[in-house]
């Protein structure tokens, strides 16, 4: 799907209606997760920020209500999310630049670009792990196509010296988010 019609969205309510996101009625909806990645980011004004896999945006959009004047891109590897995370920054009248792009493909703008933070919500599901949703985009979500090394050396190549990475994970998969993270970080 390359975009979502209005009649297949719903707006719901974040940050105690602070935060307005349009989400898909059917398939991948934000709950408190991206919500809580928001909330642990130590960001300060004028820092920039790096979600990889932003979705509808819920994570960076959360994280721009409580810390003003962050410079914000996201990248979401889905164009119909890419899409509603940029509808829902306009909407929300947040700055954030959304790419459109596989985390494994940045394009050469993005990969020239340093964050202070970079933020992900990785799919929580070695592939094949889980019984796959049938919508594709919830199927993207949960299920991981990229393995979980790749987002971490994508986030850790947009890092500042000293720069945070800041990712939520399944428990069970702690391991492998370690097993990734190099001396580089």
């Amino acid at each position: 799907m390359s975009r979502f019609d209005d009649s297949d969205l719903t707006r719901n309510a974040f940050l105690g209606g602070q935060l307005q996101l349009w989400q898909p009625r059917n398939g991948y909806r934000a709950g408190v997760d991206p919500v809580f990645l928001a909330a642990c980011v130590p960001a300060r004004e004028g820092q920039g920020v790096l979600e990889l896999g932003c979705g509808a945006g819920t994570a960076i959009l959360s994280l721009a209500v409580r810390v003003p004047g962050l410079r914000l891109h996201g990248a979401e590897l889905q164009p119909a999310y890419a899409q509603l995370a940029q509808r829902n920054a306009a909407d929300n009248q947040v700055d954030l630049h959304v790419t459109c792009a596989d985390l494994n493909d940045l394009p050469a703008e993005l990969r020239a670009q340093q964050f202070d933070h970079v933020i992900a919500n990785p799919p929580y599901y070695r592939a094949g792990a889980h019984t796959g949703a049938a919508d594709p985009g919830r199927r993207t979500a949960l299920g991981e196509t990229t393995p979980l090394r790749d987002w971490i050396d994508a986030a850790t190549r947009r890092l500042t010296h000293k720069g945070y990475l800041h990712v939520i994970q399944r428990a069970d998969r702690l391991p492998d988010l370690l097993a990734a993270c190099d001396d580089r970080l």
